[in-house]
């Protein structure tokens, strides 16, 4: 049986908690200090090539975030999984999970998915608010 050695899922364990605690924190610049220069993210949107792009899928999420709570990291060798909740300014307690690929200490892949019905019941909410307030428009004329 072969173990793998503490200081590798220590240091992937510590580049996913600091990539976490700054992206969720608003600091997307040191975010990226942990993301290879052609990361890939898979997201449930399509393929995010390269830190650039990255960047702004990071920085579109962060500033919409009001609450975020990690419930689990699980690490080994060269891979992380985060597993959190979150509320934004458009929906409450949606879920997500990352699984990052880590390699010298740096993010060369990240896999996400994340629970998507509570941004669809928040868009429907705004559509339906939206319907009533034109109709009281209309009914006001």
């Amino acid at each position: 049986m072969s173990t793998v050695p503490a200081s590798s899922n220590a240091r992937t364990e510590s580049t996913a908690t600091a990539y976490f605690e700054a992206w969720t924190t608003g600091d997307v610049d040191t975010a990226l200090k942990y993301v290879a220069p052609d990361v890939l993210a898979l997201t449930p949107n399509g393929r995010i090539e390269g830190a650039e792009a990255f960047r702004g899928f990071v920085g579109n999420f962060t500033s919409r975030i009001t609450r975020i709570e990690l419930l689990k990291l699980v690490a080994d060798d060269e891979s992380a999984v985060l597993f959190y909740e979150s509320d934004t300014d458009a929906s409450q307690g949606a879920l997500a999970a990352e699984y990052l690929t880590v390699q010298d200490g740096l993010i060369t892949v990240a896999r996400y998915a994340f629970d998507r019905l509570p941004f669809v019941q928040a868009a429907q909410a705004q559509q339906t608010q939206a319907q009533q307030t034109q109709a009281q428009q209309a009914q006001a004329q």
